[in-house]
Parts: C-alpha cells; structure tokens; sequence
C-alpha cells in the first residue's frame, strides 16, 4: 500500500512557498504527497495542479482543494488575517483527510500564531489544536534532531503560569507519554529520560524554589518504582553544557524555551516536531514563518525535508505486524 502524506499549506504569506515543493520532492517517489490548497495556490506553491484521487495508484505531489479565501493577497512577509484563514481552512481539511486515512500522515507547514488564531483557531498551536479537533487528551510535543530528542511539559503558555502548571499528574502524564512514543514510534526498548528542573540550579534543595523538591523529585520516584528509566530533575545549563544528554533517548523540559534553544542551537536545520500520544501521526518543520526571508529564494526546506522523512517512518513504524 502507498502511503500518503497529507500537507497544510500554513502561512501563504510566510516561507511555506518557498519550501514547500523542494523539501517534499524529496519523498515524492516514497509516498502520496497531498498539498491541502485552493487550485488557485498552488502556482504560489510551485506545487503541480494535479487533483488527488482515492483511486490514484502512483506515488508523486498532488493537492486536495480547500476553501478559498478571494479577499487574500500575496504579501510576502506581511502579517495578515487572511493568510491565516487559508492556513486555518487547510489545516483543519487536513487533519480530517488524516483521520480518515488508516495509512496516511500529517505535515503542517509554518503558521502566523497571531494570524491563525485571528481566523478562528481557539488555541495558538498545531499540537493543541489537534487534540481539539480529534477530541483527545493534547499531544506530546517532540522536538527532535539528530542530537538529542526533547519533549515539553510545558509548551504555549507565559513563562508567569509555567510553576503552577507542573503538577504531578503533568509531570506523570508527559513522561508516560513520552516513554510509550520513544518505545513505539522510535524503536528504543527501553528507553532513559532525564527531566530538567524549573529552578536556578535545579532549586538547590529548595533553597532557588520548591517546585523540584515538593513536585517533581516525590514524582519522578513513583515513576521510578513503577519501572520508568528516568532520571532527574537536571540544572539545565549544567545539562546541556556538559552534554549530559547523550547519555539518554529522551529529554523532558519544563518549558518551551528551556527545550528548544539548546535543541536549535545544536542544529536547527535538521529539527522536526513531532506529535507524540495523538491517534494520527503528524509532524512540522522546527521553524516558523520566517517573515524576514519571505519570497526571497533565501529558506533551507532541510526541517521541512526531515519532518516529512520522519512522518514516513513513525507511520510505517506504526503499521508493522
């Protein structure tokens, strides 16, 4: 059977044009590669205005038609509402495709967050927006490259509510999420993960905060005694200065930045996101719309190129007998 991938358009105003046809190239002699798109988009995209059918039997690109926004108008670069209703129209189309698809896949290109949410999105982000629209607990965010793998605890939220938000069923929920996607979607037996604490050097014993040694560390042993392989919780400079984290599959930080800096720093051409725990497999790009190189033939499809090479594998990963 042919796999299919099924791809949002995201920002029309951003770098998706730009990177959408070269990255996806790539995989197009492995898979159905379906850009979810007005018809009138798609020579924005370089994309072929081939029309997808259930009946087609060859790999290659196609599109599926989405709804039509005729108030938009191609500013590269520019914020605008309705760029994000074209995003918002495709995204939603799909993930429906997706769902309805056994043997299919998910890639989301770039989204405005302030635009998309202004088109009708109820939430900032793909990740949460997909346990919404699939009404399922929200998925496991993942961001990976070929150093380290980082899930969030936290993920779209202002550093102000992140010490309140780490409860222990958080911090047990995230990490059992974690360890399931490492074992199922990436093949590790038995995986070891290290989490990283909220605090200036991990609270120093409560004396920085108490949110490690009241919350986390109490969770983490009963973790521990069920018979998780996880480690913590890490000052994360020390950690990632003294790359700790090759010694383990998985790395659990508290909050959004924490995670990603030293993941993009470590090499941001190659990182995709990953949706860990949702009932369909999806992946992005580890970037945003990049307005500043929007239309100027300046944006690396490399994230874009591994995030559809990564949704191909989990999803073949999830189908093996």
């Amino acid at each position: 059977m042919i796999p299919r991938l099924y791809v949002s358009c995201g920002d029309p105003n951003g770098i998706g044009p730009d990177i959408a046809e070269p990255a996806l190239r790539a995989v197009a002699d492995q898979a159905q590669v379906i850009l979810c798109i007005p018809q009138e988009l798609t020579a924005l995209y370089r994309w072929p205005a081939r029309a997808f059918k259930q009946t087609q039997r060859e790999t290659g690109l196609f599109f599926h038609p989405t709804e039509s926004n005729p108030d938009y108008l191609y500013q590269p670069g520019q914020f605008s509402v309705q760029a994000g209703k074209l995003a918002f129209f495709s995204f939603q189309s799909a993930v429906q495709l997706t769902k309805e698809d056994p043997f299919s896949a998910l890639l989301t290109l770039p989204v405005n967050k302030k635009s998309f949410i202004a088109a009708g999105s109820p939430v900032a982000g793909h990740t949460e927006l997909i346990g919404l629209l699939l009404k399922e607990a929200e998925p496991l965010m993942i961001l990976l490259n070929d150093q380290m793998r980082v899930a969030l605890l936290t993920v779209h939220i202002p550093i102000m509510k992140v010490s309140q938000a780490i409860t222990p069923d958080r911090i047990r929920s995230r990490t059992l999420a974690f360890e399931k996607s490492l074992r199922t979607d990436f093949g590790i037996e038995k995986p070891a993960i290290a989490v990283l604490g909220l605090n200036p050097h991990a609270g120093e014993d409560g004396s920085i905060g108490t949110e490690e040694k009241l919350v986390m560390e109490p969770t983490l042993a009963e973790l521990r005694a069920d018979g998780l392989n996880v480690e913590g919780p890490f000052p994360s400079d020390g950690f990632f200065g003294n790359k700790q984290y090759s010694r383990f599959d998985g790395i659990l930080a508290a909050y959004h930045d924490q995670g990603l800096i030293p993941l993009k720093l470590s090499g941001m051409d190659l990182g995709v996101n990953f949706s860990a725990g949702s009932q369909i497999v999806r992946t992005s790009p580890d970037h945003g719309t990049a307005y500043d190189i929007a239309g100027k033939g300046l944006a690396n499809p490399s994230s874009t190129r591994e995030a559809a090479r990564l949704a191909l594998h989990v999803l073949s990963k999830r189908h093996q007998v």
